[in-house]
């Protein structure tokens, strides 16, 4: 709910990256994931059975989805000796990409498929200056800052919106 597409195009999302592997463009963060159904599923499973294991060692703390790919990438492979980690490709997601003065860094989002606005990078990002808290809202609202920024992208980048929408 908190990553919002910038620039991913349907081609990308019809040609998945390295062979449908299961892919996480954010280390091991699932803000963006992308694989083919027989990668979900064993990693469904892989996931599934680390929680199981973090369960036995401690029943009553908190796990999720990305501390299970977490666990999962340190290490690297599972139960049948399947890669997990082998697909973690960096700088596909970017993180409120706003230069000091507050402009969108358009060269930044060229690069990425999507901007996740988590709730950390949004702390970061008031504390910076690169964006501000309207009077009325608080950093908590980060559909607010996702409107903000899906409007500045369009207006300051000019992106290629027939491409993405998968046109000619």
């Amino acid at each position: 709910y908190d990553t919002i597409p910038m620039g991913i195009t349907t081609e990308i999302g019809l040609n998945m990256p390295n062979n449908g592997r299961f892919t996480s463009y954010e280390g091991h963060i699932p803000s963006l994931v992308s694989g083919n159904a027989r990668e979900w599923n064993r990693m469904a499973a892989a996931m599934v059975l680390q929680f199981e294991e973090h369960v036995k060692e401690d029943p009553t703390g908190f796990y999720s989805d990305m501390f299970a790919l977490r666990d999962l990438a340190k290490r690297s492979f599972d139960e049948r000796g399947a890669v997990i980690s082998n697909y973690i490709q960096e700088g596909k997601v970017s993180k409120y990409p706003y230069s000091p003065t507050g402009r969108i860094v358009c060269a930044a989002l060229r690069k990425t498929y999507a901007a996740h606005l988590a709730h950390h990078y949004t702390h970061r990002a008031i504390q910076s200056g690169k964006i501000t808290v309207p009077e009325g809202k608080s950093e908590k609202d980060r559909h607010y800052f996702a409107r903000v920024l899906t409007k500045k992208w369009l207006e300051e980048c000019d992106p290629d919106l027939q491409k993405i929408r998968g046109g000619v």
